[in-house]
Parts: C-alpha cells; sequence; structure tokens
C-alpha cells in the first residue's frame, strides 16, 4: 500500500472514532435523559456495549 493512500485512510479512521464517540456521547446524554424521567433504559443501553443486536433492530 502506498504512503499516501495508507496516510489518507488513518486520518479517515480517525475522523469516523472521532465521530462515533460524540454519537456515543450524545445518546448516552439522551439515555441519562430517559432514566432521570423514569424510562426505561436497558436494551437501549446493550446497543453502546453491542449486545443483543437482535432484539435492538426489532
Amino acid at each position: 500500500m502506498h504512503a499516501k493512500v495508507k496516510e489518507q485512510l488513518l486520518v479517515s479512521i480517525n475522523k469516523l472514532r472521532e465521530e462515533q464517540t460524540a454519537l456515543i456521547d450524545r445518546f448516552n446524554a439522551v439515555l441519562a435523559a430517559m432514566k432521570a424521567k423514569g424510562g426505561e433504559i436497558e436494551e437501549y443501553e446493550q446497543i453502546v456495549t453491542g449486545g443483543s443486536r437482535e432484539r435492538a433492530e426489532k
């Protein structure tokens, strides 16, 4: 793989990781608000942790 292509891929990966982190942070803020209002958030928490994706997709 050429060095320039590799560098571009690394930059892209880092940007995507930053976006993913921002989205998860926002999602966690929503979950905290739901929990504070008495909502059930267990299934949603599993989405963030990667568990039970089949149930979450239903």
